[in-house]
């Protein structure tokens, strides 16, 4: 079988709310969650022009980590 699961964080509660660690725990726990099955990491939906670029590298760095080390 050669299904992809596609999620992510939440964009508005996750990215604009909340702190590195917020985001860093979640994407971890996507990671962790889909360990060993092709995923895509995204941020909910959509990219919305009011998100901070920022904490969306965040989110992008810290997948690339999980990603490297599973």
């Amino acid at each position: 079988m050669n299904d992809i699961i596609y999620t992510g964080v939440n964009s508005f509660t996750t990215i604009f709310l909340g702190n590195e660690e917020c985001i860093r725990d979640d994407v971890n726990s996507f990671a962790d969650a889909f360990k060993g099955m092709p995923y895509i990491m995204s941020c909910s939906c959509s990219v919305e022009s009011f998100l901070p670029m920022d904490k969306m590298k965040v989110m992008v760095d810290c997948t690339r980590k999980c990603k490297l080390n599973g």
